[in-house]
């Protein structure tokens, strides 16, 4: 959970950063480099588990080939029926086709939003986990777990309302037609998460029916994604001429893609040892870490102002200005010696 937290807010970041370095290419090409990446990687470690032998017989078996009727123990008649007799790796593709089109979303708007407002709109894969959770899974939450969703949503909600209120110090950001779009990559992203979740609860009960002595299921032997291609030939060259030829854009490429990595990997390890719903709480907390943050001079983006605090010092110097001269009580040392002293004012307020 704590590598969830760090690699989340510092994803962040580094998203922020790759999507302004490569322009009007951040969508296609970080999509297209982040999957061949993530193919690359997963199979070398897909690799090092079979030659350790940590990837079981039984593990291949599920995922690779169909499964019988008499395995399943019910009728299998109809859509349903031939669903469950399908081979695991129904989920890979569901979960690919679906987190691939979320992440081209993602890239495609990251760039004309702060990041402030990129983790409050991360907010909202939440409570969108938690409903696909209740229809794929048929989970059931107790009070106190939708009463903590609840404060996350609201919290969300009313800070992105003040940001978008706030006076923003850089043109092009947090565009509301990019803040709807990400948002509804959000719930694409949970559906995705929750479908990998269903592939670990599958897995755990037809291992127990077979009395396997492994009842989890490999991570790296179902983390492959697509793909996402499209006929945009111009797009793909110049965005790739861009990435090879500065060096500062790949540096930092290179550095995103790491952070990606790594927060990817320890979210597909939450998700198979506990839930999605616990996974995206510990990326909620990423959110007053990446806010601070925020506040440093990153490289190609700056600071980012927090609104709501502009506007709180705002009112404050307002209340300031209209009160110069007034007759007003300062505590000193208060309750230790508690003395009320006045300004000079004809009249007291």
């Amino acid at each position: 959970m704590l590598l969830v937290v760090i690699c989340g807010t510092f994803n962040s970041i580094t998203g922020k950063i790759r999507a302004v370095a490569l322009g009007v290419y951040s969508g296609l090409i970080s999509n297209l480099v982040c999957e061949i990446m993530y193919f690359l990687v997963y199979g070398l470690l897909l690799s090092f588990n079979v030659c350790f032998g940590r990837v079981p017989r039984e593990q291949w078996i599920w995922v690779l080939f169909p499964r019988k009727s008499d395995e399943l123990g019910y009728s299998t008649r109809g859509i349903r029926g031939f669903f469950k007799r399908l081979p695991g790796v129904k989920f890979a593709a569901l979960a690919g086709i679906v987190e691939v089109s979320g992440d081209y979303l993602i890239f495609s708007t990251q760039g004309s939003l702060s990041i402030i407002m990129y983790k409050l709109l991360q907010q909202f894969i939440v409570p969108s986990t938690l409903i696909w959770s209740v229809i794929l899974l048929r989970s059931r939450y107790i009070l106190q777990e939708l009463l903590a969703v609840l404060l996350v949503v609201i919290v969300a909600v009313v800070a992105i309302v003040t940001s978008s209120e706030g006076e923003g110090d850089t043109s092009g950001e947090d565009s509301v037609s990019d803040a709807l779009i990400f948002g509804l990559a959000m719930v694409i992203q949970s559906c995705a998460f929750v479908v990998k979740e269903l592939m670990f609860v599958e897995f755990s009960a037809h291992a127990q029916i077979k009395n396997c002595q492994i009842t989890n299921l490999n991570v790296f032997l179902m983390a492959p994604r697509l793909i996402f291609s499209d006929d945009v030939a111009d797009i793909l060259t110049n965005g790739f001429i861009l990435l090879l030829s500065d060096a500062m854009v790949a540096r930092w490429f290179a550095f995103y893609m790491t952070v990606n990595v790594l927060f990817n990997m320890s979210l597909y390890y939450l998700i198979a040892y506990a839930s999605s719903a616990l996974a995206f709480l510990c990326v909620t907390v990423t959110l007053p870490a990446s806010v601070i943050l925020s506040l440093f001079n990153w490289p190609l983006i700056g600071s980012s102002a927090v609104p709501w605090i502009q506007h709180g010092n705002k009112v404050r110097a307002n209340l300031e200005a209209r009160d110069n001269g007034c007759r007003r009580p300062r505590i000193c040392c208060w309750p230790l010696r508690g003395r009320l002293q006045w300004r000079a004012s004809p009249q007291p307020t």
